[in-house]
């Protein structure tokens, strides 16, 4: 299971342009079934993707997988954070597709 806990998210942080992307974003996503993100352009869709994903930090909060932080995922003493990375992506990619899976076996 995926768990976003009050996530925040800026660019240009401390910059008279600043944007919060992500406020005080809270999701929990289940082991089965199809999430379906919905939202205007620019509302932060591809921005929680990204986050979840790894590919960019937040400034505040918590993002779990099976119980365990990404944050203690990435840096792992001994191992570099570049196959963490990619072994967190594997793992997260497996996750979404036994989902996908899943859905396909209940339409049945």
């Amino acid at each position: 299971m995926i768990s976003v806990k009050g996530i925040h998210k800026y660019f240009y942080r401390h910059k008279k342009n600043e944007i919060h992307v992500l406020n005080d974003m809270t999701i929990d996503f289940p082991d089965t079934g199809l999430v379906v993100l919905l939202g205007a352009s620019g509302s932060g869709k591809t921005t929680l993707l990204n986050v979840i994903g790894g590919l960019d930090n937040i400034q505040q909060g918590t993002i779990e997988f099976d119980n365990e932080s990404l944050k203690i995922m990435i840096s792992k003493p001994g191992i570099n954070s570049e196959m963490n990375l990619l072994d967190m992506f594997f793992k997260i990619t497996i996750y979404f597709l036994n989902c996908l899976f899943l859905i396909i076996l209940d339409s049945f």
